[in-house]
C-alpha cells in the first residue's frame, strides 16, 4: 500500500510530465499544479513543496496583528490615490498627456498628466508606491463567501475587518521602509524586489522582478508580475479602471486593486439583518 508521501510524490512527478492532476490546497481545488501556481500567485517549486512538506505553521496571533496594521496603512494611502485618480481623470483634456487606452479618455490637463504619469514612472527606478496595496479577483471572493467567510480558519469579522493575510500586497518592508516586497496571499510567499535586475516598461505597463524571501517563496527563487496600471491595455487585451497586477512574463493569473468592504453585499445576501 502506498504511503501518503508515496502518492504526494506520485502526483508531483505526473504532474512533471504534463499529466493533469487535480489538487486541493487548504479546502480549494485547483486543476493542476500549474493552475494552482497561476491562481496563487507563487512559483511551481513552491507549490510543489508545499504538497510534499504538508501545511505550513500559521503565522502567529502576533504577525497577523502586525500585518494587519501595515495593511490598513497602505489601504488608507490607496484610497487616496484613487481619489486623486478619479479626481485627475475628470478634468477637462488637452493634447499634452500620455494616451492610455483607445476607449478611455485620451488625455487630461498638462499638470495632472505630469503628476499621474510620473507616479507610474517610478517603477523603472525601483518604487512602486504607485501600486502599493492589496489585490484580490473574484474567484478568491467567491471562495471566501462560499466558506461562510471562514476559509483558511479565519471568522468572519476577521475578513470584514481586513484582519487576514489571504490577498496578495506589494508593500514596503515593514522592518526596513526601504526595500519593496511581494506577498502572494494564502501560501504565506514573500518575495522581494530583485536588485539585480532592472525593471522594464512595456506597452504602458511594466515587468518587475523578485526573489524568495522566506522558506514558502524558497529563498532566492525569481518570479516576475506585470503591473498594469488604470485603462492601460494589458497583455491578455483587456483594460480595467482598477490598478492590476499579472503573474508570470506570459501573464498567467491576474488580481486588481482591493475593493474596501467588498463583502457587504454578499453578507446582506446572506443575512439581511446583520449589521457590522
Amino acid at each position: 500500500m502506498n504511503t501518503r508521501k508515496d502518492k504526494v510524490e506520485s502526483d508531483v512527478t505526473s504532474s512533471q510530465k504534463g499529466n493533469r492532476i487535480p489538487i486541493i490546497i487548504d479546502g480549494v481545488s485547483y486543476d493542476s499544479i500549474a493552475d494552482a501556481s497561476r491562481r496563487l500567485g507563487v512559483t511551481r517549486a513552491t507549490i510543489e513543496r508545499y504538497i510534499r512538506d504538508g501545511k505550513k505553521k500559521p503565522l502567529s496571533e502576533m504577525q497577523k496583528v502586525v500585518i494587519a496594521t501595515v495593511s490598513c496603512i497602505f489601504l488608507a494611502i490607496v484610497i487616496i490615490v484613487l481619489i486623486v485618480l478619479v479626481t485627475s481623470q475628470s478634468k477637462t483634456p488637452d493634447s499634452h498627456s500620455t494616451v492610455f487606452d483607445k476607449k478611455s479618455v485620451s488625455s487630461t490637463k498638462k499638470d495632472t498628466a505630469t503628476s499621474d504619469d510620473t507616479g507610474y514612472r517610478q517603477i523603472i527606478k525601483g518604487d512602486l508606491s504607485s501600486f502599493e496595496g492589496q489585490y484580490s479577483d473574484d474567484k478568491l471572493e467567491k471562495a471566501i463567501e462560499d466558506s461562510g467567510f471562514t476559509l483558511y480558519a479565519y471568522r468572519p469579522e476577521d475578513y470584514y475587518q481586513n484582519n487576514t493575510t489571504v490577498f496578495p500586497s506589494i508593500q514596503k518592508n515593514a522592518k526596513t521602509n526601504d526595500e519593496w516586497t511581494y506577498w502572494s496571499g494564502s501560501m504565506h510567499a514573500q518575495y522581494k524586489l530583485d536588485p539585480d535586475k532592472l525593471l522594464q516598461k512595456k506597452n504602458d505597463y511594466y515587468e518587475v522582478y523578485f526573489v524568495g524571501a522566506n522558506s514558502a517563496a524558497i529563498e532566492g527563487q525569481k518570479m516576475s508580475l506585470i503591473l498594469v496600471p488604470p485603462l492601460v491595455k494589458a497583455p491578455d487585451g483587456t483594460s480595467s479602471d482598477d490598478r492590476r497586477i499579472f503573474y508570470g512574463t506570459n501573464a498567467g493569473a491576474s488580481y486588481r486593486q482591493y475593493h474596501v468592504e467588498w463583502w457587504q453585499e454578499k453578507t446582506r445576501l446572506l443575512s439581511p439583518h446583520r449589521t457590522v
